[in-house]
């Protein structure tokens, strides 16, 4: 037998399960996000970006898509638990939801720390000077006061 010559050829096919999962960030702003993650249902394997986006990219062409019934389910053959489904897909989908959320916790962090600081800073405005008239109605002369002169 040759080297690179073909014996047979066939069909061949490969179930994919393709998954968005929507996210919701809120603070000061709000923050969505869609995160897509592919997997090959035979292997378990993720599949790559590009190929999940070409997968997108098909299904939006897609003309007049419907919810396939069950009788196009059955044909498709048996899907993944959805245990399965949680175990592969969910640690995957929350780091790529924190990556494209970084730059917005980021600032939320920075604005926290900023108003934090604010607060600490009026709160001491508040307590020196309060002390200073403290020590104010100390030194005054009169009824209470320390700084008036003591008789002999």
């Amino acid at each position: 037998m040759k080297r690179g010559t073909t014996q047979s050829r066939g069909v061949a096919g490969c179930h994919c399960l393709l998954l968005s999962f929507r996210y919701t960030a809120i603070s000061d702003e709000k923050r969505n996000g869609l995160v897509w993650r592919g997997f090959n249902c035979t292997t378990g394997a993720v599949l790559h970006d590009e190929l999940a986006a070409a997968l997108r990219r098909s299904l939006d062409r897609a003309d007049g898509w419907q919810a396939p019934t069950p009788d196009a389910i059955g044909a498709a053959g048996a899907a993944w638990p959805a245990d399965m489904v949680a175990a592969h897909a969910l640690p995957i989908v929350e780091r790529l939801a924190r990556a494209d959320l970084a730059p917005f916790l980021m600032a939320m962090r920075r604005r926290a720390r900023r108003d934090r600081d604010r607060v600490h800073s009026y709160h001491e405005d508040l307590r020196n000077a309060a002390i200073a008239k403290l020590t104010g109605l100390e030194r005054a002369p009169g009824p209470g006061g320390r700084g008036r002169p003591k008789s002999r």
